[in-house]
């Protein structure tokens, strides 16, 4: 995917040993929650409101965020210097 944008954090859970895990993200750029669905917005968020993606990914030896050749990304970032 590329390097993570200003504003925007986003972190590894639980990662393998490979360093592959799920994708948190932490920013203005993540939605503020289910509108009425306070239940539903909980099981996104972490404690410390990082948004779980759902998706599996991991930061590479040059700090690029990398998706898993099975999953997909759903949540877009700002990324700069991209790589394809």
């Amino acid at each position: 995917m590329g390097h993570i944008g200003n504003g925007a954090t986003v972190e590894i859970d639980n990662p393998d040993p490979n360093g592959l895990g799920e994708v948190l993200n932490h920013g203005r750029n993540v939605f503020m929650g289910y509108h009425k669905e306070e239940e539903k917005t909980r099981e996104v968020f972490t404690e410390d409101n990082y948004y779980r993606t759902g998706d599996l990914g991991k930061f590479d030896d040059n700090g690029y965020l990398v998706s898993s050749p099975l999953h997909f990304f759903r949540v877009f970032f700002s990324c700069t210097n991209l790589q394809v």
